[in-house]
């Protein structure tokens, strides 16, 4: 077995991504990543016995070439002999368009395991985009959980790349003579990940730090340790609260005693207990929560955001989930 597919195993062992007898979504575009990262799992399979699928979404947004893609996955799927599922979504819009597919995206890979009765979602996020996303967070402004970026294991995906370089994937799917798709909108500069990725990385590797992909990673890395440290903490929750099946309640005093930085954590786990996760939650969002729960006015509060509405009545804050995550 190469160095490259060991180096792979290892990430896996220290992040627990899978084990014997796992049945594993794999989300394949078409593009190198993907390809490689599909090849690598069917190998695997062989010394796991993995039970695997292949999921693939068609935006139809490049018209042909989304088709040719399409068809160029389906073919790797019947070349492994493994099943495939293929969403074709209606796209409306074209405000935030990254974040509208990335969410239909995943929406899809979630439904699917779920009615496969699969176990993981394998993703082939590299090093690089690891690197891009740190660069993405601290430019559009994050606290850690934004500087933490992705994780190897987050619920039920899984990122086996996610300690690997581009530059090593590519040279694996050469050494195997694989072949797979080039995307043309990864060019398209209307796109903050790309104009990172091609504008403002080079330029910091030739002007600043060669190695700046590597320190970018190392960096989200040791942010998501002390990030967890921290959540751990908040998990225990120094205060007391009461828990129905999508409220819970708590004394503001009890809360605002804390430090600042425990308030947020401690408000973004109950965030997470309600809806599952914090996506689309920011700090914003829990800024004005405090905010409210600060004031000394005596009438009762109310914010609704993201499936969330938190009151503030007399000296009680009850948090309710509005929708089904």
């Amino acid at each position: 077995m190469s160095a490259f597919i060991k180096s792979i195993q290892n990430t896996a062992h220290t992040h627990h991504l899978w084990s014997k007898g796992s049945k594993i979504l794999v989300g394949v575009s078409g593009g190198p990543d993907s390809v490689c990262l599909l090849d690598i799992l069917v190998v695997l399979s062989k010394k796991y016995d993995w039970e695997l699928r292949i999921a693939h979404v068609n935006y139809s947004l490049r018209g042909k070439d989304s088709a040719a893609d399409e068809r160029f996955v389906k073919g790797l799927a019947k070349r492994h002999s493994i099943p495939c599922s293929v969403l074709k979504p209606k796209i409306t819009g074209t405000n935030n368009l990254e974040e509208v597919l990335r969410d239909i995206r995943y929406d899809f890979f979630e439904k699917t395991r779920q009615k496969h009765h699969l176990d993981t979602i394998a993703i082939a996020h590299t090093l690089d985009d690891q690197a891009e996303t740190v660069l993405m967070r601290l430019i559009r402004g994050s606290g850690l959980s934004g500087l933490r970026a992705m994780q190897p294991k987050t619920g039920t995906i899984i990122r086996p790349f996610l300690e690997t370089s581009r530059k090593d994937i590519m040279s694996y799917l050469k050494k195997q003579g694989l072949i797979y798709r080039i995307d043309a909108s990864n060019e398209d500069m209307r796109f903050l990940r790309n104009r990172i990725r091609h504008k403002l990385l080079p330029y910091l590797r030739e002007n600043f730090n060669p190695s700046i992909q590597d320190v970018l990673a190392h960096t989200a890395h040791i942010v998501g340790e002390d990030y967890n440290t921290l959540l751990s903490f908040a998990e225990l929750c120094p205060i007391i609260f009461h828990q129905e099946e999508q409220t819970i309640s708590f004394q503001a005093s009890d809360l605002l005693a804390l430090s600042i930085s425990m308030q947020k954590m401690i408000l973004r786990n109950f965030f997470t207990i309600l809806r599952g996760d914090v996506q689309g939650i920011c700090g914003t969002h829990t800024n004005e929560v405090l905010k409210m729960l600060s004031s000394d006015k005596s009438k009762i509060k109310t914010l609704s955001f993201q499936g969330l509405t938190v009151t503030y009545r007399g000296t009680t804050v009850t948090m309710r989930a509005l929708l089904q995550k």
